[in-house]
């Protein structure tokens, strides 16, 4: 932006943070939902779970809070703003998702009182009274170790890309399975990784597609 409101992050990378042109994301709904039905009854290890969200402005990111792999994804249902949020995970049957739903903010959703930043187009980029999307680390990668961020706060992760597969044989004769990525949130300790959602006989390929990360700080949201 040539002039106004210009917030810059102190990381050191200068990224801005508002300005008339950066789309912030802000806090659309959360939750609190527990897994009820098998998705791989061969191998009864993998349970899923759904939920309708409406009302979104845009296409929603989803981010998850587990204690054990969790992956989520969104998908629209056909009615304007609404979308069904579906959650896999690796772990016994009534495991607890904690999620979050961030979105852009409708220029008629904004608060009554402090920052408020438009772009040229009239559409809300920025309001200080709603809760924004916090990100507090991205990574890219085919498997990462434990990561470990400051003790106090709330985290939660938002996924996107990664899958693969793995080519199996044995006494069984030869078989594969089907992986994605799922991460998990335990404290302040984050893994991402990938977990076995489908298989079957046959032959298959060993094969690992990167995936995306940011870590999210939800602290009181």
């Amino acid at each position: 932006m040539g002039a106004g409101l210009r917030v810059i992050s102190q990381d050191g990378s200068n990224a801005f943070q508002i300005d008339d042109n950066y789309q912030n994301l802000f806090l659309r709904h959360k939750g609190t939902i527990a897994t009820t039905l098998v998705s791989n009854p061969t191998y009864n290890t993998t349970y899923t779970v759904a939920v309708t969200v409406s009302g979104c402005r845009g296409v929603p990111m989803i981010a998850s809070r587990c204690g054990v792999p969790c992956h989520s994804y969104a998908g629209p249902t056909g009615t304007p703003g609404e979308y069904l949020i579906s959650f896999i995970v690796m772990g016994p049957l009534g495991t607890v998702i904690d999620y979050y739903v961030f979105d852009v903010l409708g220029t008629d959703e904004g608060s009554n009182f402090g920052i408020k930043v438009w772009n040229a187009a009239g559409q809300l980029q920025f309001d200080a009274g709603k809760k924004p999307m916090r990100v507090v680390d991205y990574f890219a990668d085919q498997e990462t170790g434990p990561r470990t961020y400051p003790s106090g706060r709330t985290y939660a992760v938002a996924l996107a890309g990664g899958g693969g597969s793995n080519s199996l044989s044995g006494g069984g004769g030869a078989g594969y399975v089907i992986l994605t990525s799922g991460a998990v949130v335990a404290g302040n300790v984050v893994q991402a990784t990938f977990f076995q959602i489908l298989g079957g006989s046959g032959g298959g390929t060993n094969m690992r597609q990167t995936f995306f990360a940011l870590v999210l700080d939800v602290t009181n949201y």
